[in-house]
């Protein structure tokens, strides 16, 4: 795992600086993705320059320096990633390890592309990667991202060059990146928690889409081009009539391969156990497959967050050679000033805590983590697809019905149902409406008001539904989402889909790659390989969803494993935010939340977010989900340029 920067001369003008040392500028800044060593390399007209930091995994020796030139010249790369299908690549370029300089996957990564082209090359390797090659014959520029979205990459273009980078920080180092605040994307950041690709925080600065690769020309013409689309498959895959034995059977032989391919690696190698079905899954077929697995598990004091118990049945049950960390408040919280930095542009999962602390708990001893995201995207694994085909269903109410029943339930404020829900009123209410009663009023309002299942997905994934009045001259923006997609499949089926191609690479993705990558960890995630995507929606309904459950053919495979773990609820890697911001973290976000610091930032509405921060200090209402976006955007504001 790797850091690549690099720019390219735009026809008509000239780099301000020798393209090498300022790719070595970019490059530097990344140096927490590739602390291992560095590498530029400029073109004979000095008109493209390379930058990369190496995290050495495969072929440790200089034979994977980057950047890396084909055998025949023509062809100039840097690279992060991992190519799980190395072998059965160089057989089908018709190479030996004797031909080649080494056996980094680099090498055979670009010596593919030297003989099939970019497009070719793609649809051919397995893997994660972000990677950027420079066509000598053509004088063009390619850029390419895997199919899921593992790896980020982010690109600019300003009048006299296109400029890329592994993150936002890299493309910083460059004279003329537009800095300018997105106020679009402030608004998707404070509703839902992330700015999804390809928009960032800097209006000038976009994120290349996953499965996408990018063509750039001398004219500053681009051609974008989605080589791999999720929607696609959920759309075009055919459902195979299996018996339920024969379905799980086919799921445990894919698995078994596709988490081997991910063992290879010539420095430590271990996983993160969390206690759920999807990652202790991928640490029993590590153990079938003779990887010996190292397994690191992070708890909390507070039981009803603790999964360490759970993990620790599992290792005990596979014999792994197991790691635990009862993190107290403390060390958690010592994460919180470093999160801006490690993120780099605002981001507020608050999963980022313990995801960043397991990170620094493995990096210890290792240097690669197996991890079991996307388990819950490919077999119905989140209860909200169940709460979305509950909300769908109010789309059989008549439009003019259910918009006059939503325009009833908003007509009080939040503020006036929240004090009613608290007071003795209240008591007259279902338990769960006594406690956000307003939200909670205000969502079912929303949900009624609906115009189709586009906007009530969007509906669900937004923590908080203020954005324009907290950011003024921002709005909303629709989801990367095809409405075809909406329109074709049913709510837990369209809930799974979006989810992968939206809420997956945009915020979980994210979330554990930065964490990992600040403490030069690569993670690999065996559960995001595109036949296993496939097999997923081959399955019929009930193999993923039974009985009101998700993931039934994963809990399965399990159940013969472990049984006492297969149908534990899902629990979420959460932490007690909502505490936090009254007891230890007060402090720090009154110091962010002042109204003379929030006025300097100039995009935040002050008396709107010292409302938002007074209502939570008072107990009125618990609003750690909804202050943790601003809080973040402010820290990252205040962190050094």
């Amino acid at each position: 795992m790797c850091g690549i920067s690099g720019v390219f001369a735009l026809r008509g003008h000239e780099l301000t600086s020798h393209p090498e040392e300022l790719a070595k500028a970019m490059a530097d800044r990344l140096i927490h993705r590739g602390p291992d060593s560095s590498g530029t390399w400029a073109n004979g007209r000095l008109d493209v320059g390379f930058g990369h930091r190496r995290l050495a995994i495969v072929d440790l020796s200089s034979a994977g320096h980057q950047p890396m030139t084909s055998a025949d010249g023509r062809w100039t790369i840097t690279y992060n990633g991992e190519l799980y299908n190395t072998a059965a690549v160089r057989s089908a370029l018709g190479l030996t390890l004797a031909e080649l300089h080494g056996h980094s996957d680099t090498e055979v990564l670009v010596e593919a592309i030297a003989r099939w082209g970019v497009d070719r090359t793609l649809d051919t390797v397995i893997g994660m990667f972000a990677f950027a090659a420079f066509d000598r014959d053509r004088d063009e520029l390619w850029l390419a991202r895997d199919r899921f979205g593992e790896k980020p990459l982010y690109h600019t273009a300003i009048p006299s060059m296109f400029a890329f980078g592994s993150e936002l920080t890299a493309l910083r180092a460059v004279p003329g990146v537009p800095a300018e605040i997105d106020r679009c994307s402030v608004v998707e950041l404070l509703e839902r928690s992330v700015i999804p690709a390809p928009y960032t925080i800097f209006a000038g600065v976009r994120k290349l889409m996953p499965g996408s690769r990018l063509r750039v020309r001398r004219d500053g013409s681009i051609d974008e081009y989605r080589y791999y689309d999720p929607t696609h498959v959920a759309l075009q895959t055919p459902v195979v009539d299996r018996t339920d034995d024969e379905a799980v059977e086919e799921l445990e032989a894919l698995l078994a391969e596709v988490v081997r391919e991910r063992t290879i690696a010539d420095v430590p190698l271990g996983a993160f156990l969390s206690g759920g079905v999807d990652s202790s899954l991928v640490v029993a077929m590590m153990q079938q497959g003779g990887a010996a697995a190292s397994t690191y598990t992070i708890g909390f004091e507070d039981p009803s967050l603790n999964e360490a118990p759970a993990a620790r049945l599992i290792a005990d049950a596979l014999g792994t050679d197991h790691h635990e960390w009862i993190a107290t408040g403390t060390d958690a919280l010592a994460v919180v000033p470093d999160l801006a930095t490690i993120y780099d542009e605002p981001f507020a999962d608050s999963s980022q805590i313990p995801t960043t602390l397991v990170s620094r708990f493995a990096r210890r001893d290792l240097t690669v983590a197996l991890t079991g995201d996307g388990g819950d995207e490919l077999f119905g694994g989140y209860e909200r697809y169940r709460l979305f085909a509950q909300a769908a269903r109010t789309q059989r109410i008549p439009r003019f019905a259910r918009r006059a029943g939503g325009a009833a339930l908003l007509l009080f404020s939040e503020d006036w149902l929240d004090r009613t829900g608290a007071g003795p009123v209240g008591r007259l209410l279902p338990r769960p409406l006594r406690r956000r009663t307003g939200k909670r009023v205000h969502t079912s309002g929303a949900i009624l008001r609906a115009d189709d299942r586009l906007a009530l997905y969007d509906l669900l994934m937004r923590v908080h539904r203020d954005g324009p009045h907290l950011a003024p001259g921002g709005s909303r923006r629709s989801l990367v989402s095809t409405r075809s997609l909406f329109d074709a499949l049913q709510p837990v089926e369209l809930g799974m889909a979006a989810d992968t191609v939206d809420y997956m690479p945009n915020d979980i993705l994210v979330k554990v790659d930065r964490a990992a990558m600040s403490t030069s960890l690569e993670t690999r995630a065996p559960l995001l390989d595109h036949r296993l995507h496939a097999f997923a929606w081959s399955l019929r309904n009930d193999q993923r969803v039974r009985d009101g459950s998700g993931k039934w053919i994963m809990r399965e495979a399990a159940r013969s494993r472990f049984p006492a773990i297969a149908d534990l609820p899902k629990r979420g890697f959460a932490v007690p935010l909502d505490n936090w911001l009254r007891g230890p973290l007060k402090q720090w976000a009154d110091d962010l939340l002042a109204p003379g610091a929030v006025a300097e930032n100039g995009v935040l509405n002050p008396p709107a977010v010292q409302a938002l921060w007074h209502r939570h200090q008072s107990g009125e209402a618990d609003l750690g989900a909804d202050l943790w976006p601003v809080l973040m955007l402010l820290s990252w504001s205040a962190r050094p340029a």
